[in-house]
């Protein structure tokens, strides 16, 4: 038995669930996607407004963040970059969501140097369905959007690592730690905090 759920381009589904399908009243969001849950598909414009599809065959790391042009994403993102030899030397294939414009999410990858797809969900298909979407508190303020996460998906897309409330200065070092690979770069921020 599985459940499983198709909005757009997206869908997934879970091996160990009840019998069903989530109903029409399911609130997206509720559910943050789990390890074991496998991602079926998923299609959506990069930074550069071509429509790609992320399916199974390689390893992948999809992380969600609030918004683009930001400090912590600056901080994440770069992160990622600087990696990003140690993750497709173990064929791990990067790509970044949020729900900025195209327009929004090429600037950044342009001003950065981000060479691995964004993914611009303005729609908040992909960011709902991932169970990111919610409650935050800034300054005292509530309010509704992105709770930067990260998922790791092996060939086939079942989810092997989930991350909620990521740090974005110690998020790499955790990350790497997770899949047992080494980082010159985390190793050199370790040893020179900034």
């Amino acid at each position: 038995k599985q459940w499983s759920r198709n909005i757009g381009s997206w869908s997934r589904t879970h091996p160990n669930s009840g019998s069903g399908c989530w109903g029409d009243e399911k609130i997206l969001g509720e559910d943050v996607v789990e390890v074991e849950d496998k991602i079926e598909s998923l299609v959506l414009a990069d930074h550069m407004g071509v429509k790609r599809e992320i399916s199974a065959g390689t390893r992948k790391i999809i992380f969600f963040y609030p918004k683009a042009n930001t400090p912590g994403w600056i901080v994440e993102a770069t992160g990622f970059q600087s990696n990003q030899d140690v993750f497709h030397k173990n064929d791990i294939d990067i790509y970044g969501v949020s729900a900025d414009s195209v327009r929004a999410q090429r600037s950044f990858a342009e001003k950065q140097g981000i060479t691995f797809p964004l993914f611009c969900d303005t729609e908040k298909i992909a960011i709902k369905a991932f169970g990111v979407w919610g409650k935050k508190k800034l300054y005292g303020r509530e309010y509704e959007g992105i709770n930067r996460s990260t998922f790791v998906l092996d060939e086939e897309s079942h989810v092997t690592h989930v991350f909620t409330k990521v740090s974005p200065k110690k998020h790499q070092e955790e990350l790497l730690n997770a899949l047992g690979l080494k980082s010159t770069w985390c190793d050199f921020h370790r040893k020179h905090p900034s």
